[in-house]
């Protein structure tokens, strides 16, 4: 997808398991809508909840995280990947805002998309009154 960063995506949950300090950096900033892949928007909301309720993750309690609906799924290869782009200097700031670009982006590109296909089938007036 043209509007997306998965690396971010794995730097973001690997830099938090590392360390739980920097989601403080990011708490209400990013949500996992923000996220565009459907595996690591699932385990920044799982990661979200198991911080806010036990005060801390790491890689063994995410992993053995119950994802419904999602058994084809290799968890462990996904945490592994965002160990792996983890880095302990990296300013989670930075790419939590990029996701939230890319995001604003994917829903505006959606919203373009809806007012093409209403150029089709309606009169301008109509669409004019939706837009402004």
């Amino acid at each position: 997808m043209e509007y997306s960063n998965q690396q971010a995506e794995f730097a973001i949950i690997g830099t938090i398991i590392y360390s739980n300090l920097q989601y403080a950096k990011i708490q209400g900033l990013l949500k996992p809508e923000h996220f565009y892949f459907a595996e690591t928007q699932a385990i920044f909301e799982h990661l979200e909840k198991t911080l806010q309720a036990k005060g801390f993750i790491d890689a063994i309690l995410l992993k053995n995280l119950h994802f419904k609906d999602h058994d084809t799924w290799d968890i462990e290869g996904i945490i592994l990947n965002c160990l792996a782009e983890a880095n302990s200097i990296i300013d989670i700031v930075v790419y939590a805002q990029e996701l939230i670009e890319l995001y604003q982006k994917r829903k505006f590109d959606a919203f373009i998309s809806i007012l093409k296909d209403d150029l089709k089938s309606k009169n301008f007036d109509e669409i004019k009154n939706n837009v402004l």
